[in-house]
């Protein structure tokens, strides 16, 4: 799957803002952001734009792609060249189906920009160990709110002695979903909860609005991505630094391990 997809707003929401209110110039925007969220198996993407600063006007709330530069990834001592997927696109990929990433390596980013070492690493993560559900199935009561309460619940369970992070998503997969019930109608068909270091999560019909087949990925990730979640600075009172882990920029460059499992939600009568 796109993990970046799933993180992108979450990622645009830090990422609009500075370290503190300023004027809106070319020298202020001029601030590369990295986006980075590597999957074993996957073909390594970077995306790299620049800032958007906090006093920018509507017509420049579109982060500008940085093109044309050269993007490094070292892994186990060796060097790999991320090419643009595009011309002008911002994106960089390896240009090759090979399987570069793999758990417990470390990853290092480095380009160059304006003369700046822009560099950043990580560590991949293992995959979740031990995941499973309690019951693949909700049953709920057609016509009767109140069963919401009552409906049973999906107890995940993981392994996690180390006090990991996790990072847990519910999204219903169907096409034209139906709704459990009128209060349900045109609620979002996805959900998640903030990263946390436990090793369980309970699915209750809190987690979901619509029959179907639903979609549950546990992803066994890093502290620089729990880190997005928890930035009391970021408010309309108080503007602080967002969050980052990359040297002479912003954004984040870092690796998750999901893993995927399935529920079904069905009507009682």
């Amino acid at each position: 799957m796109k993990t970046s997809n799933i993180f992108y707003a979450l990622l645009m929401g830090m990422l609009i803002t500075s370290c503190k209110p300023t004027d809106y110039t070319q020298e202020a925007a001029d601030i590369p952001v990295i986006e980075a969220f590597l999957v074993p198996g996957k073909v390594p993407e970077v995306t790299i734009t620049r800032i958007i600063p906090y006093a920018a006007d509507e017509a420049d709330s579109i982060a500008v792609p940085l093109a044309g530069l050269d993007v490094n990834l070292k892994i186990k001592g060796s060097d790999y060249i991320l090419r643009e997927d595009t011309a002008g696109s911002g994106k960089y990929r390896y240009p090759a189906d090979s399987m570069l990433i793999h758990p417990g390596d470390t990853i290092v980013l480095h380009t160059l920009y304006h003369g700046a070492v822009i560099e950043s690493s990580t560590v991949v993560p293992s995959a979740p160990a031990s995941l499973k559900m309690s019951t693949d199935i909700l049953y709920y009561t057609s016509g009767n709110p109140s069963s919401w309460l009552s409906a049973g619940e999906i107890d995940l369970t993981w392994e996690n002695s180390a006090a990991d992070f996790y990072y847990i998503t519910v999204e219903n997969v169907e096409t034209s979903p139906v709704a459990l019930n009128t209060m349900a109608e045109n609620m979002p068909k996805f959900g998640s909860s903030p990263p946390s270091k436990g090793n369980q999560f309970r699915i209750g019909m809190r987690n979901v609005t619509y029959y179907g087949t639903h979609r549950v990925i546990v992803y066994h990730v890093n502290p620089e991505f729990a880190e997005l979640f928890d930035n009391p600075g970021m408010s309309t009172v108080a503007m602080t630094e967002p969050p980052t882990n990359i040297k002479n920029g912003l954004g984040i460059f870092t690796a998750v391990y999901p893993d995927t499992l399935y529920f079904e939600v069905k009507k009682l009568n």
